[in-house]
């Protein structure tokens, strides 16, 4: 694969049933030195593998970016295996993405399958992993030592597992913050959220006619770097000027909250 590329602004849409022998809609594979990638406000829909990064690579000074991209899956007869999919990364920015699986019921399916493993300073920050078929909000391994952060995410399985993060699985955010690899790193997972964000699995968007997008609704960290949504609409980057949401995109809530 080509050092430093730029894979942004892609919608793709699966024309048929998708299945394990099916290419990913994204799939981008190892490259062998630290120039930054970005992978930035994409939509897919209806893949078996949604996005799938693999090794990318930046430096202290200039990350990887992966943001604003939109993962999701309504085929109701199948089941997807991962949504976003990021292994191995090295000084990478992970943040405002949104993915929302549906499905025929699998408790194998991950919306973020997230392998930091010993690579430095990776970061996941105001994302919306969405499980509804079942499935993990997250398989992921997150090891201590290599000061990886993870904050100010809304997790989300119908399941019975949330989400495993290399050190356990965990069926809550309560248990998850307690894990040896979240209190090792930061005391990661700290100002997340696990509600059912009421994502539209064929849109990727929140239905901002359910209560339930007012879990994303102004629950994100400001991030100077992220100033711009899926849409191309305006994002807080300054505290004093109010909250961003979490997810892809920015949204006003057309009801009362629950």
């Amino acid at each position: 694969n080509t050092a430093g590329a730029k894979i942004n602004n892609n919608v793709i849409t699966a024309s048929g049933p998708s299945t394990g022998s099916s290419p990913g809609g994204i799939y981008y594979w190892y490259i062998s030195n630290a120039a930054p990638i970005e992978c930035n406000n994409n939509k897919v829909h209806n893949f078996y593998y949604g996005i799938y990064i693999y090794y990318p690579s930046g430096t202290s000074t200039a990350r990887s970016q992966i943001r604003n991209n939109i993962v999701t899956y309504d085929r109701t007869s199948q089941t997807p295996y991962y949504g976003l999919f990021i292994g191995y990364p090295n000084y990478t920015s992970i943040m405002h993405n949104t993915t929302a699986l549906g499905g025929a019921t699998y408790a194998y399916t991950y919306a973020g399958y997230l392998y930091f493993s010993s690579y430095n300073q990776d970061s996941l920050y105001n994302n919306s992993f969405a499980c509804y078929n079942s499935g993990y909000a997250i398989y992921g391994y997150f090891p201590t030592g290599y000061n990886h952060r993870m904050d100010f995410n809304n997790l989300y399985s119908s399941g019975s597992t949330l989400i495993y993060d290399g050190a356990g699985s965990f069926n809550s955010l309560t248990t998850l913050k307690a894990s040896a690899f979240a209190t090792g790193n930061g005391n990661a997972w700290a100002n997340s959220i696990n509600y059912d964000p009421g994502t539209l699995t064929n849109l990727g968007l929140p239905n901002s006619s359910s209560p339930n997008c007012w879990a994303l609704n102004g629950r994100a960290l400001q991030l100077p770097y992220a100033n711009k949504d899926y849409n191309g609409s305006s994002r807080v980057t300054n505290r004093a000027n109010g909250v961003p949401d979490i997810g892809a995109v920015e949204f006003d809530p057309a009801v009362a909250p629950p």
